[in-house]
């Protein structure tokens, strides 16, 4: 009879135990299953943060250096405005020399090679046209410019400065932009118009030096829309 209570003890014993061991596993189990889920969510939670702030830094950053860009292409588009005012005013100057308000073609090489020396070492040649168009360069070289823009603007259409379009010179053949103004005779009337000659390898040595971001650069355009310098 001792030994038949004995044996259902253990055997209670054995079922107790092995409960107990199924529930501890089980909530071991649970644990895992939550503690995974915690890291999950905890992973994904900080991956969203390092996202929201590279995104915020990217933003920031892209605002940045568009600004800097911005202040690049700036300053060099008040360099080149200025080396265009300084030209003017200078064409200005020798516009009212007397050897051209009362111009003797014959003479007037000599003239022309004096003011392309003080103008700028950065002009190609200077010339000076009659009202008809026939010019003269400092290079003594002739030919008519009656059709160019820079010469109808201001012998034709009375601008006293005028910046013309991209061409290839008459007698250099070079790609140019000539800057002109008017001169005035003794009398006030028109004697001629005075201009200047600026290649765009000079142009596109100002626009070269224009980077922006790593791989960007600026461009010339003239008041067509068509890209001369870059």
């Amino acid at each position: 009879m001792c030994r038949a209570c004995a044996i259902s003890d253990d055997i209670g014993k054995r079922s107790i135990d092995f409960f107990v061991g199924e529930v501890v596993r089980k909530s071991f189990s649970l644990t895992k299953r939550i503690s995974l889920i915690i890291s999950v969510f905890v992973a994904v939670l900080i991956a969203a943060v390092i996202l929201l702030i590279y995104a915020r830094l990217d933003t920031e950053f892209s605002a940045l250096s568009d600004a800097n860009n911005d202040q690049i292409v700036n300053a060099r588009s008040d360099q080149l405005g200025d080396f265009i005012e300084k030209l003017h005013w200078e064409l200005n100057i020798s516009a009212a020399r007397p050897e051209l308000r009362d111009p003797d073609m014959k003479k007037m090489v000599g003239t022309l090679k004096s003011i392309a020396e003080k103008i700028s070492p950065d002009i190609n040649l200077v010339l000076f046209a009659l009202p008809n168009g026939d010019y003269v360069t400092s290079q003594d070289t002739r030919s008519n410019i009656a059709e160019r823009d820079y010469f109808t603007a201001i012998a034709k259409d009375g601008k006293d400065f005028f910046v013309g379009s991209a061409v290839i010179g008459k007698t250099t053949g070079v790609a140019s932009v000539n800057i002109s103004t008017r001169v005035l005779g003794p009398k006030g009337e028109l004697a001629g118009v005075l201009a200047i000659q600026i290649t765009l390898d000079k142009l596109s040595d100002v626009t070269g030096k224009i980077k922006v971001g790593r791989s960007g650069y600026g461009w010339i355009v003239d008041h067509r829309g068509i890209v001369i310098a870059y």
